[in-house]
């Protein structure tokens, strides 16, 4: 997926994980934990922060899932465990007092068995974990609540992130809803200043549903000599057009971000729907003693429209 996706993916990672908590500390089901932590582990393109995060909850949930499995298995030889009573011996049978030998002896390995095994579950406790898991099939029952704070943290990470089992809801950028002046050239540091000189001129129409910045590609300078604003029901005349061949690239969007990096890599993007297109062919552009080109364009289908225009990737749009 396109980079201006990655923000949104590292929240849906980071919602994954906030969903595996929320499951293990209302259900107490260990395995849905898991298989909700491997889909957030699944997403490709994280940050590092990110990454870090959902692994060590990822390791958490699987060394708490050992702890759950092994009392579990500790209850379950605890209910099944054979019961042996106490039977006479009689001094003429031999047989009989090997018999109750072996079963003495049988118990004795069992409950030394049990002994490791509680051993062995209670030294795997993790150091950051806030639960005790009971030993006995009497006082055992299934965790409640895994203490999300457990889970390691980082500064880096984005603070509108969930770090407990309460709901937070997200934050509304401060930049929804904001627009430019129509005539803006909001991506000068990426293609350079403009290049104003001719009698030529092009108007645009905007009669979509988002804003625009329309820009000039010039085919024989082979790169972008303008780029303008074009709020969305609006029109703006881009003015001292030079002669020549141009192709008309434009970069759709909604709520502008000054600072939000663009695939130029320099500040200034839109932050909702983003798209980008090229109007079919070349626009040629005159300006001599014979007169100057004014042309009109449309950024919506209308019926019987001037101009067609085709869909194209961001890095072609951002071409120097």
């Amino acid at each position: 997926m396109p980079p201006y996706f990655d923000e949104i993916k590292n929240q849906v990672a980071l919602s994954l994980r906030a969903m595996s908590v929320e499951v293990w500390n209302s259900y107490s089901n260990i395995d849905v934990s898991i298989t909700l932590i491997d889909k957030a582990d699944s997403v490709k393109g994280l940050t590092k922060a990110t990454l870090q995060n959902i692994l060590a909850a990822k390791k958490e949930l699987t060394d708490l899932k050992v702890k759950v499995d092994m009392a579990d298995l500790i209850k379950q030889r605890n209910l099944t465990a054979p019961v042996r009573t106490s039977v006479p011996r009689s001094p003429q049978s031999t047989s009989s007092s090997k018999e109750d030998n072996s079963g003495c002896l049988w118990l004795i390995g069992f409950a030394v068995v049990i002994g490791i095994i509680i051993n062995v579950a209670n030294s795997k406790k993790h150091s950051s974990s806030d639960i005790d898991y009971p030993t006995s099939s009497e006082s055992y029952s299934s965790p409640s609540a895994l203490d999300s704070t457990s889970y390691p943290t980082d500064n880096s990470y984005n603070e509108n992130t969930p770090t407990t089992n309460e709901y937070v809801a997200p934050v509304e950028s401060k930049f929804v809803g904001n627009q430019l002046q129509d005539g803006a050239s909001p991506l000068t540091n990426c293609f350079g200043e403009g290049i104003y000189d001719g009698n030529a001129t092009l108007t645009i129409d905007n009669g979509g549903n988002s804003d625009a910045i329309v820009c000039l590609y010039s085919i024989s300078d082979d790169r972008t000599i303008r780029n303008e604003y074009v709020r969305k029901n609006s029109s703006f005349t881009m003015s001292n057009i030079a002669q020549g061949s141009y192709k008309i690239r434009v970069f759709h969007g909604n709520d502008w971000n000054p600072e939000l990096e663009n695939s130029c890599g320099t500040r200034g993007n839109f932050e909702s729907d983003v798209n980008f297109t090229e109007f079919d062919g070349t626009e040629y552009f005159e300006d001599s003693n014979r007169g100057y080109t004014t042309a009109t364009i449309t950024l919506y289908t209308v019926a019987g429209g001037n101009a067609s225009s085709s869909s194209i990737d961001q890095s072609q749009f951002f071409k120097k």
